[in-house]
């Protein structure tokens, strides 16, 4: 009897201390280095394929140009010929981007540089989105004035298609997975899924404004309602089938959402901060000598990219990648 009794205080105390020294999850923040030359161009961070790969555009001194990591290491791409103000419009999984330029040109851009886009037969594109998949989605005004929302492919961007069902002058947003499509009209915003309008509304029915929806990841909806009793934002999500909105408490916007349901954003200050699917805010660290920080889009994988940007009227700005590391 008293050696089963000294075998278990044996095996709760190693129970114990195992529990005492388990590791634990916290944000770590580092810095995605530049190319030569560009170590403080950085202008915007435009993309990512959902997997690691991250792009920036950046002021080099030919003009803007695309930057794209891949396993932390940049490239620098250029513009296409003659195009020195670009937009990245979106980036694929399999890292193919959608570039759009001043006058009013798209080009997508791969492994082998950037390829023109055929719009001739619009009269201007106003908004390009592009899902993980391909799809490319376009705002288009034809010659008439009118406007649609018209669909084609990366493996076929030339052949467009108006996308049914979109209410009268929408605008795309994001696309998810299963080729749900985020939307955007004069009434809000709303989930376009097998033809049917799913329209996205706030908790609240005495808000003076609908709610804005800005990310849609494996059925989930992100973005914001204003304005609150206090005139801020409330951070919102609505999930399929019945989209019905949830407050995600601590926060003031949402930029992304991932397939596990991290949420992230920002609050009060521009301070960075994530929702776990499951659990409450959670403030992200603030790299070295930064006065802000803005996560602006995050992986599948939970790598959260952002930029930012400090200290206060300095020119200094950075590409900055959250991760969870255990500890």
């Amino acid at each position: 009897m008293g050696w089963k009794i000294l075998a278990a205080v044996a095996v709760l105390s190693a129970a114990s201390t195992t529990t005492a020294t388990a590791a634990t999850p916290h944000w770590q923040v580092s810095t995605l280095p530049m190319p030569a030359g560009l170590e403080n161009d950085l202008n915007r961070v435009v993309a990512h394929d959902g997997h690691g790969g991250f792009t920036a555009i950046v002021g080099a001194p030919s003009g803007e140009e695309v930057v794209t990591w891949k396993h932390g290491k940049p490239t620098e791409h250029g513009h296409p010929a003659g195009k020195q103000l670009i937009r990245v419009w979106g980036e694929s999984r399999d890292d193919t981007l959608l570039v759009g330029t001043l006058d009013n040109k798209l080009f997508t851009m791969d492994g082998n540089g950037f390829h023109t886009v055929s719009t001739t037969q619009f009269s201007f594109v106003e908004w390009a989105v592009v899902g993980p998949d391909g799809d490319i989605l376009i705002m288009a005004d034809a010659a008439d004035g009118s406007t649609s929302v018209q669909r084609s492919t990366m493996a076929d961007p030339d052949t467009w298609q108006p996308v049914a069902s979109a209410t009268p002058n929408s605008e795309p947003v994001a696309v998810d997975d299963d080729g749900s499509l985020l939307m955007a009209d004069p009434s809000g915003s709303y989930v376009l899924h097998d033809g049917v309008v799913h329209r996205l509304v706030s908790p609240s029915p005495t808000d003076a404004y609908q709610p804005q929806g800005v990310s849609i990841k494996h059925g989930e909806v992100v973005g914001i309602g204003w304005p609150t009793a206090q005139g801020d934002h409330d951070v919102l999500k609505w999930t399929a089938p019945d989209y019905a909105p949830q407050v995600l408490a601590g926060g003031t916007n949402a930029n992304d959402v991932n397939r596990h349901g991290l949420v992230v954003g920002t609050a009060d200050g521009l301070l960075p901060v994530a929702w776990p699917r499951s659990g409450a805010v959670e403030q992200l660290p603030m790299p070295t000598g930064i006065a802000y920080a803005v996560p602006m889009f995050v992986d599948d994988d939970g790598a959260v990219l952002g930029e930012a940007s400090g200290p206060v009227n300095s020119n200094i700005k950075e590409a900055v990648v959250w991760r969870l590391v255990q500890s």
